[in-house]
Formats: structure tokens, sequence, C-alpha cells
């Protein structure tokens, strides 16, 4: 069984360095120590001293399979010691070659500096530094107790003195007795967080960068764990993949997790509404599950890896999804908890804006709080929930609608920007079928949507200024415009009416031909100025 269908990046298929241990138990456990110690060299600089402790200090050397980590550990707390500026692959290689001469071994012990770079670019985030250790101490424990089960019976079949088997015994149950560590946080997270930042003003508020309205306002929080509910047909997975392409546009990775659907419908869409192939294979992610995802093992360790590099992540299908892994979606509180500690949460731990696609039953009343399933569920999501209610039917030649409405929002950042009476409408989507089978999609702030008015495509507006502002052979054909910009073609010449109709481009007639000049920049967050023109 393989977990998901990787568009570009297998998790599977990383690159790991050529001294990696071979067979599948250690892999897992070599990739969680490579990605632990990528941390500590990714991150000197933005570590805070106490921050730093809590991450190195209850690691135990021997904890590193590889005896090389071992050595490349102390080296990497050695310099922070002396200075955080000091960690660097360079820094560490000539440090691994004095200790190496010293002792006689191996040039560096076997590494290069390519090598030292590579477990550099293992890194995810420093929260979750902890998790990782969890998963080579929990091998290095296991090897310990079976090295002293072993131990035990031989000197039990041998006769050895009974002190001797009574030190085994001992040492066997003290070391059962140590708890396993098996989830994201780490003990150490009980350690009284450090509140300066909040007391002395510099602590700023979460606030949301990613799925952006034609306003520029934003609906999801980077970091934080989201939910999209609706019946059928709502369109919530639409409005989703939007994001994404935005992300994917805009230069972002995006890692997408299908429990419903397969990449030739996800991936059409996306193409549909104006994402570029290449973008597409370069920059997402996409899984299609096949089986559960096993906590702490190699399959998980590189999916929040993934999420860490990524702006958004799209866990397409709750209910489905927590039904692959043996979980109740409609009742039961650990259930619920249970997932959100093997997926949503790390994901959103990495750095990425994690948000969930899930089902409300069908004919549910107009202002519905909750997706289907348990209310911890809900009570999980530390960003914002939102409810999506088409209004207009969407397939090919149609334009569809859906109002978006917010149902939870724990940050408290977005409800500022919503308009109705209890600042919950936050937007309406739009969706027009082209006959290129293009998709046209804008986000409209609920408060300003009004169906007389125009369409316009900013994006599009903005590609097509900025190419006119540079272009050294202006004035320009509508052709040569359209075959010079990218983008959906109808998109591109509603794009250039509105420019022409709101004053940033002028027209000049020459035959048959009409040329465009620009005589002033449009920018994707000016507001419209129709009906000033």
């Amino acid at each position: 069984m393989t977990y998901g269908f990787p568009l570009s990046g297998a998790i599977d298929g990383r690159t790991l360095p050529s001294t990696a241990p071979a067979g599948p138990d250690s892999h897992d456990e070599v990739l969680a120590e490579e990605i632990y110690l990528g941390i500590l060299l990714e991150f000197p600089n933005d570590i805070d001293p106490g921050r730093f402790l809590q991450i190195v200090g209850p690691v135990d050397p021997a904890d590193f399979h590889r005896p090389v980590h071992r050595e490349l550990f102390q080296v990497i707390c050695d310099l922070w010691n002396q200075s955080p500026t000091l960690v660097s692959p360079g820094a560490v290689y000539v440090e691994l070659e004095r200790r190496a001469e010293a002792v006689g071994a191996a040039q560096a012990f076997g590494l290069s500096v390519w090598d030292i770079e590579k477990i550099r670019q293992q890194a995810t985030t420093p929260g979750n530094a902890s998790y990782f250790h969890g998963i080579f101490q929990n091998k290095a424990a296991g090897r310990r107790r079976k090295g002293l089960t072993v131990q035990l019976s031989q000197a039990v079949s041998r006769g050895v003195d009974p002190e001797t088997i009574r030190k085994l015994h001992a040492a066997l149950g003290e070391e059962l007795a140590q708890p396993r560590q098996s989830g994201p946080v780490a003990a150490s997270a009980w350690t009284p967080v450090d509140l300066t930042p909040v007391l002395n003003g510099s602590y700023a508020p979460p606030q949301p960068t990613v799925l952006a309205r034609t306003d520029g306002r934003c609906l999801f929080y980077p970091g934080k764990v989201h939910s999209v509910f609706g019946e059928s047909e709502s369109l919530k997975s639409w409005l989703c993949q939007y994001g994404a392409v935005q992300e994917i546009n805009a230069g972002n990775a995006v890692l997408y997790v299908d429990f419903e659907d397969d990449e030739g419908s996800v991936v059409s869409r996306m193409l549909a509404l104006g994402a570029n192939p290449g973008r597409i294979r370069e920059r997402l992610r996409y899984i299609r599950p096949d089986g559960p995802l096993a906590p702490g093992g190699a399959d998980a360790a590189g999916l929040y890896q993934l999420a860490a590099q990524s702006t958004l992540a799209v866990l397409d299908g709750v209910s489905e999804a927590m039904v692959l892994h043996g979980l109740d979606p409609d009742k039961g509180t650990k259930d619920a908890a249970e997932f959100f500690d093997l997926l949503p949460r790390p994901l959103a731990q990495a750095g990425a804006a994690t948000v969930m696609i899930d089902h409300i039953p069908k004919n549910t009343l107009p202002g519905t709080k909750n997706a289907l399933g348990a209310q911890h569920k809900r009570a999980g999501i530390n960003g914002a929930s939102y409810s999506v209610r088409a209004t207009e039917t969407f397939g090919f030649g149609l334009h569809g609608q859906a109002v978006i409405e917010v149902a939870k929002d724990r940050p408290g950042q977005v409800r500022s920007f919503a308009g109705g009476p209890k600042h919950d409408e936050i937007g309406v989507l739009h969706l027009e079928s082209l006959p290129d089978r293009s998709v046209l999609a804008r986000l409209e702030p609920a408060e300003t949507h009004d169906p007389a008015k125009p369409f316009r495509p900013t994006i599009l507006m903005e590609r097509i200024s900025r190419y006119l502002e540079t272009a050294p052979d202006a004035p320009l054909s509508t052709s040569k415009i359209e075959q010079s910009v990218s983008g959906n073609a109808r998109g591109k010449r509603q794009g250039l009416d509105r420019l022409v109709a709101e004053g940033y481009v002028t027209v000049e007639q020459a035959g048959q031909s009409r040329l465009h000049r620009s005589i002033r920049p449009f920018r994707d967050d000016q507001p419209s100025e129709i009906g000033t023109a």
C-alpha cells in the first residue's frame, strides 16, 4: 500500500545522504533525525535561547541511530553555545573535520558539506522539532528494550549469578517505565510560555493571508486550521481550489490531500481557473490516499515536511478521511480529537494555512454553523470556519454563485471586514464558464456585490497594464496583447475593455486595427472606477 499520489515532490522519493542505512525499519527514523538536525541548521538565529534549550535539552545523543548524526548534533550544540551565527553547513563541516582528525576517524566522519546542506534542506519549522525527536527517541528506546531483553534471556539460560540477573531485570523495568512520545506536542510544551512579546507590545495578532477577495482581503490564516463546509455542489471545493490557484500563481507551493476525487478532476479545475501547467507541476503536491496514515511513520514525516514547504494545505473530504482511518465522523469526541492530532493540527503547526472541506446534511437550513458530525470538529478549528451556499447552479456554460458566511473566527480578524448585522457575510463566489471551458472566478465582498456591475478581471487587468507600461513598440494591437499576456482569451479581452473604459489605456484606430497605449498604471488592489471614467 502506498499513501498518496504525489503530482511532484514524492514523499517516499526524497533523496537521502548516500550514507543512510538501508532497510524499511530505519527509513522513517533516519528521515526524522535529518529533519530534526535540519531544523537546528536552518533556524539557529531565529530560535531564542530558552526555546533552543527546550528543543535540544530532552535529546540524548545516544537516541540517534546513525553515529554521524550524534557527532553532528554535538557540533551544532557546541557552535550554538558559542554563537548562533556560527551554525552553518560550512562551519559545521570544518568542526567535524577537526574532531574526526583528533580521534583518527574518517574525514568529517564521512560527511561532506553537501551532505550537511541536504540535511539542512530537510528542515520544517522549529515547532515540529520535538515531534521528530519523538520518532527517533521511540526507536532508540525500542532498541534498548530489545537489547536488554536479549541480555536477560541469555543470562538466565547460561545460569549467571543472581545479582547480574537482578540488575538486568531492574534496567529493563526502568526502560519499560519510560513514556513513549507519540504526538507532535512534546512534554516540554508544558514549560511556561514567554509572555514578553505580548506584554511589551511587540506581539502582532495573526492576519489572514490566503484566499483573497477582489478587494485584497483574505480568508485563511497561516499556521491555523480552517473549515469550509456546505451541501454537495455548493462550490466549496471550487472555493478552495480557487485559493490554491491564487497561491500557485503567486509562486507558492500548495499541498492538496484528496479523499473524495482524483487528480484528473482537481488539476483540470485548476487549469480552467487559470493556473499554468508548468507551475502546477512545480508547485502542487497532490496526494490521493488509498490507506490510513500511520502516526510517526515515514509518510507522516514526509507529509508534514510538504506542509512546511506550502502556504496552503487542503484536506478535501474530512468525513471520508476519518472513515479511512477507522474513525467515526458523526459522533465521538475522541475520534475527532485523534483525527485532528494526526492530520489538520500537524499540517497547521508546520506553517500552512490548513483547510478541511466538509459536508453538511442535505436540506440543512441556511445559517447552519457546523459541518456534519462531532462538535469537537468545530472546537478544534483555531482559524476560521466558513459555510458555503450555492445561490446559482454552476456547470458548463453557466454562471454559478455561492454565498460565503463566517461560522467561526477564532483570531477575530476576518469579522472586522465581514458585512451584515452579525458580521458574518464575507463574500460571494462567482464562477463563469466560458466556451473554451476556462472558468473566470472572483470572490467579491458581500457588501459590494452588485450583479448589474460588469465583471473586472483585476489580475488580468494588472498583467495587461504592466505589459503595456514597458512595451517598447507601443501602441499595440489587441491580438499582440493577447499573445503576449498569460491568461484565458475571453478574460484578457474583458480586462482590456475595462482598462479602456476606466481610463487606464487609450485606443487609437489604425485602419482595421485598434492600437492600445498605457496612460496610467493599474494595480490589482485599486478600487473600481466604474462610472467615473
